[in-house]
């Protein structure tokens, strides 16, 4: 009844990298929610970037205050000693228990011929749409490559300041 087949290298291979992908592509239930979530987002995220007709849709959608947390979340590195470890076990927590929390209502609310879960899919694909073409033309992204003790620098601009301040060997420049 409950039998499983026995996958040696060459047969989980064979399951992950053909069987499964053959079986997904498939699937139009999988279909429906993937255009449901990115045409969702999509538009939510070009209704909240900087060419939208409609420049008041994320504080619609989000809510100002929503947005300013956002803002100063994104704007302080992960990284940096604000953090606690605790708060850090704490945030990780919560997000484990909220996204559990998402997954189960969704199945729930999918019960009902799946209008439910489509309607959590739409839900969730305009919010995050919404705040990622809010933030994406408000924060001012840096990016960083993290080192073991917590300095960043990325690109000629991070490793010539990181020459001029003495932190690496070699010749200064000039």
């Amino acid at each position: 009844l409950y039998r499983t087949d026995e996958l040696g290298a060459v047969g989980g291979k064979e399951e992950l990298f053909e069987r499964i992908p053959r079986r997904l592509y498939g699937d139009n239930s999988l279909r429906l929610a993937s255009l449901l979530f990115w045409g969702g987002f999509i538009a939510a995220m070009f209704l909240s970037s900087k060419w939208t007709p409609v420049p008041e849709f994320a504080d619609a959608v989000v809510g100002q205050e929503a947005l300013e947390k956002y803002e100063a979340m994104y704007e302080e590195s992960f990284s940096s000693s604000t953090y606690s470890p605790e708060d850090r076990i704490f945030m990780a927590g919560y997000y484990i228990y909220h996204n559990a929390s998402i997954g189960l209502r969704c199945f729930v609310m999918g019960l009902a011929f799946g209008i439910g879960g489509m309607f959590a899919i739409v839900f969730n694909a305009v919010i995050i749409g919404a705040t990622f073409g809010y933030l994406s033309f408000r924060v001012r992204h840096r990016a960083r490559a993290v080192r073991t003790d917590g300095d960043c620098a990325v690109g000629r601009r991070g490793y010539e300041t990181r020459l001029r301040a003495g932190r690496y060997g070699g010749p200064q420049p000039e």
